[in-house]
């Protein structure tokens, strides 16, 4: 079955501090889930490489709520229909009041405006596209700010119902809806913990798989005591994300369908020769 990753990591904002990091993270996960999940990855913003049929996340472009709107909205309605999808966020996530002073959740875009959300992804919205969805299985690994909005809010409400219909799916987030998530010197501690996690070395000895449950598991323990906590959710059997060659191969000998038997062998050769 086809499996399709759509890798998100913007670096360059109007109106939040530019995040350069979160282009390395994106590329990093693009570059997992390319060599080792047997994923057909588009990136975004991306560039073409040349030579090798690739696309790879970009430092040097913006990515317009427009334009990111108009892709995940391709992705999960057209694109990923009937086959296995992941999404991979690394950018700012803010929270804003609505009319009505709620709080509402978003990804923040290149464009964005951080008072009202005005040309973010909101939370809801993506909610309401995943519900529209037709998917095998899905993932969605959000690396930012107040991501738990996603889950804590726009999920836990009558709307999460629509996942009832979806027997695969998982959704982690990098802290709750009232965290920050951090960065050291090489990027998004999520992140980084994701791709530790997604190592060789964490590969099952004998199928050579890391599925969504073994990942969870560790990326809870690395960030335990961090100052962010991840959020997940999900539902179905466990997806896996990457494999490896297996450690210990399981042998299987094969039976010959043939009777034992060879008692009178010895007399039919001896018999042959009398005729």
């Amino acid at each position: 079955m086809p499996r399709y990753a759509l890798v998100i990591g913007i670096a360059k904002y109007d109106n939040f501090t530019n995040l350069p990091k979160a282009v390395n993270d994106a590329e990093k996960i693009a570059q997992m889930l390319r060599e080792h999940g047997r994923f057909d990855v588009q990136a975004l913003p991306g560039k073409l490489i040349e030579g090798e049929n690739r696309w790879q996340v970009t430092p040097d472009k913006k990515l317009t709520g427009k334009e990111l709107g108009q892709t995940l909205r391709t992705f999960l309605l057209d694109k990923a229909e009937g086959s296995e999808a992941l999404i991979y966020f690394a950018g700012h996530g803010f929270e804003a009041l609505s009319l009505t002073g709620e709080p509402e959740g978003f990804l923040a875009t290149s464009d964005c405006n951080k008072v009202d959300g005005q040309n973010a992804i909101a939370f809801d919205d993506l909610n309401t596209l995943i519900a529209k969805s037709k998917l095998s299985s899905l993932v969605v690994l959000l690396d930012c700010c107040y991501a738990g909005s996603f889950l804590e809010r726009s999920f836990i409400k009558p709307g999460f119902s629509v996942f009832n219909s979806k027997q695969n799916y998982s959704l982690i987030t990098a802290s709750r809806a009232i965290e920050r998530a951090r960065e050291d010197a090489e990027g998004g501690i999520f992140t980084k913990a994701i791709i530790k996690g997604l190592a060789e070395d964490k590969a099952d000895e004998a199928t050579g798989e890391i599925n969504v449950n073994d990942l969870m598991s560790f990326v809870s323990r690395e960030l335990k005591q961090s100052g962010q906590e991840p959020i997940y959710m999900g539902g179905g059997r466990s997806i896996p994300l990457v494999w490896y060659p297996p450690k210990n191969l399981v042998v299987i000998r094969q039976v010959l369908d043939e009777c034992p038997y060879r008692g009178l062998e010895a007399f039919d050769k001896q018999h042959a020769k009398f005729f």
